[in-house]
């Protein structure tokens, strides 16, 4: 392997300009909406404050307050979405270089700077994905997780860059990131996803498998926070409608997400499912306090995929029991390598049985070309039109088998 190998992407083509050209048009108006939502929420700050005239109800006032707060939020996290892309389009760069067996994505995004470094050694492949309705990424794939590169530069760039990292890394750029797919050897010791963590139980001699506790304390804060909000904004709105009885409706209203909130919380600080590390068997239990209630014992698991009405695939790591439906215990979106790494961890923990029923890529074609087969064979049969319809499957066909040009 070279000392240094450097690769360079820059946003490239023309539909950059048409995407970045409608996003300058659409911040315009949402800079003008987030202007004037903030002007009105400063008038009634001063409001609130004794700065100035109250020209309405603390009820009313409170209510438009918490609307506009709302309002505000999402309409700010929409544009701040909005100018990412927009830096996307004109104002982005990435870069990869391999040293001293280190990986590293360095990626300027606007002013702002980030940089990421992968071992060689966790690497199994470098590869370019597609997804649904977004172009392709050249991707890195580890043993328990899927790692991208890059969406920058043509597509070219990036399947040459592909190719140069597997032959740079000695990699077998048609190993797929799961060996199960295949019959390859798994791994001798699978990988515990990151957000599970693994505790030894005090009242019984199976460990537990629990859910991060550092991103539960998190999660537990943000929702606490939100909650005493609605409450406090609840508060006071009550007081209000006592003397005026037509804010009864918007209390009630309000009262619906304070308690979903509040109940939210509670779980979170309380409650948990767990899962019982048994030779052999694996128990989903419930805790909430000092209570501990068994849910199911399973048996076996299974991987399994699904695909949505916008065709994106889901994948459900599931377990098996004897009654009753499938229990779900991970799933993920288009991704199946958490699911797919907790199953391989589970039962080189427990020793039950594991299944991976997502199809390999060979299946897949297989699949695809049932599929054209069934629907060359339809439009054959319903006449002129479908002739004419299965001329044009053909030549697309046809396209997508010719073999590139070569560059000039």
């Amino acid at each position: 392997m070279p000392a240094t190998l450097t690769f360079h992407f820059r946003p490239r083509g023309p539909a950059r300009f048409a995407v970045g050209g409608f996003l300058t048009l659409w911040l315009g108006g949402w800079a003008a909406g987030e202007v004037f939502v903030l002007f009105t929420l400063s008038r009634l700050l001063r409001e609130w404050t004794g700065a100035g005239p109250m020209d309405m109800s603390v009820g009313k006032a409170a209510a438009v307050t918490a609307f506009l707060l709302l309002w505000v939020s999402l309409w700010t996290m929409g544009g701040v979405m909005a100018i990412r892309e927009w830096l996307r389009c004109f104002w982005a760069d990435e870069r990869l270089v391999v040293t001293d067996d280190v990986l590293t994505l360095h990626t300027r995004l606007g002013p702002f700077v980030r940089r990421q470094r992968i071992g060689v050694g966790q690497i199994r492949r470098c590869a370019v994905r597609s997804r649904h309705q977004q172009p392709s990424a050249l991707v890195a794939e580890l043993e328990n997780r899927v790692i991208e590169l890059t969406r920058l530069g043509t597509a070219g760039e990036r399947e040459q860059a592909a190719a140069a990292l597997n032959a740079a890394f000695a990699l077998d750029p048609a190993a797929p990131a799961d060996p199960v797919a295949t019959d390859l050897p798994q791994p001798l010791t699978a990988q515990l996803p990151r957000q599970w963590q693994e505790l030894e139980a005090a009242f019984c001699d199976a460990p537990l498998l629990v859910p991060t506790l550092r991103i539960r304390r998190r999660q537990t804060a943000v929702t606490a926070v939100i909650t005493l909000l609605l409450l406090a904004l609840l508060g006071l709105l009550g007081r209000s409608a006592l003397a005026d009885p037509s804010l009864w409706p918007v209390v009630a209203f309000l009262a619906l997400p304070a308690l979903g909130c509040g109940w939210g919380t509670v779980w979170l600080l309380l409650g948990r499912r767990e899962l019982r590390l048994e030779r052999h068997q694996l128990v989903v239990q419930r805790r909430f306090g000092r209570s501990v209630r068994e849910v199911a014992q399973l048996d076996a698991l299974e991987l399994v995929e699904s695909t949505d009405s916008d065709g994106d695939r889901w994948y459900k790591l599931q377990g098996l029991r004897s009654e009753g439906k499938p229990l779900t215990l991970e799933s993920a979106i288009r991704d199946p390598a958490d699911p797919r790494a907790l199953g391989h961890w589970l039962q080189q923990r427990t020793q039950i049985p594991y299944r991976d029923a997502i199809p390999s890529e060979s299946e897949r074609e297989e699949q695809r070309a049932a599929a054209l087969l069934e629907l060359k064979q339809r439009l054959g049969e319903t006449g002129r039109a479908g002739s004419w319809m299965l001329k044009l499957v053909e030549r697309i066909e046809t396209d997508k088998k010719r073999p590139p040009a070569p560059p000039a």
